[in-house]
């Protein structure tokens, strides 16, 4: 008789590994809206960041889109460890998310993570694959996942939040 801690799942020879993860939105310019902001570290480098949760309301032309309601997360970094060239790099794409969500810093360069709450930005979304070891395995897998950049203000109608994007003109 098998113990306590037998897992009996029968995992034929056929069953591809899945390294997880989801299908990632498609490629392409969208509206998003600012779901969540927080401040957090990283958890190879402990550098600070900023990480937000985006929700698709829409496609950049304004017209309704397969993937409204799905969200990703976009992680802003701070800081970087490969330099100071790579610091103002990445301090650059931050303050370029902050401006076209219409964030306003105050003296000090800095900024309340709740501002950014509500805000709708218009962002490209890319598709980046790479491939990485499996932990457990030691075999390749290839993960999958979305990439937000050339965030630029919302300057649209206004979205309704249950049913998308409103119909433009009269």
């Amino acid at each position: 008789m098998a113990g306590i801690d037998y897992v009996d799942v029968r995992l034929e020879d056929d069953i591809e590994e899945q390294a997880g993860g989801w299908d990632p939105l498609p490629a392409g310019k969208n509206i998003f809206r600012i779901t969540e902001a927080k401040q957090e570290k990283a958890k190879s480098s402990g550098n600070p960041m900023l990480v937000t949760t985006l929700e698709v309301i829409g496609n950049a032309d304004g017209s309704e889109c397969d993937s409204m309601g799905r969200t990703t997360i976009q992680r802003y970094s701070y800081k970087s460890d490969k330099g100071e060239k790579a610091t103002r790099f990445v301090r650059g794409r931050l303050k370029n998310f902050l401006t076209a969500a219409g964030v306003k810093l105050d003296a000090r360069g800095s900024f309340s993570a709740s501002q950014l709450i509500g805000k709708k930005i218009v962002a490209n979304v890319a598709i980046q694959t790479k491939e990485v070891e499996n932990t457990e395995t030691g075999k390749p897998v290839k993960l999958t996942s979305n990439k937000i950049d050339h965030e630029e203000p919302y300057e649209g109608e206004e979205i309704d939040d249950e049913e998308g994007v409103e119909a433009q003109g009269d």
